[in-house]
């Protein structure tokens, strides 16, 4: 796997996980639209990752980081009511996002 391999899964991820969060909803917000959001620009920036634009591998990894910072707090609400649904799908996000900044970090620091 490559740094544009995991930013394209991380993406697809977001999208479909942020929909699905949205359908499942009883009462739907706009902030299960935030990992949707993340994700279509991680689509945008995936041509620049795939041809090493170090710019844009920049910009992916530090929103990459904005994301999993913003995924933990709506994390820990999902643990302390016991929501298990809730609480997988924003683990396989975080999980996804971890793995995708890892490839972008050794992408990054490469020598």
């Amino acid at each position: 796997m490559n740094a544009q391999k995991a930013n394209l899964i991380n993406a697809v991820t977001l999208i479909i996980i942020s929909i699905w969060a949205y359908v499942n909803a009883t009462q739907p917000s706009a902030h299960d639209f935030l990992p949707l959001i993340f994700g279509v620009i991680f689509l945008s920036l995936n041509n620049g990752v795939l041809y090493n634009n170090k710019g844009q591998v920049t910009a992916a990894a530090v929103l990459t980081g904005v994301i999993i910072i913003l995924l933990l707090l709506p994390l820990s609400r999902a643990i302390e009511r016991d929501k298990n649904q809730e609480v997988l799908r924003l683990s396989i996000m975080i999980l996804t996002s971890g793995i995708s900044m890892a490839y972008l970090m050794k992408c990054i620091f490469k020598p």
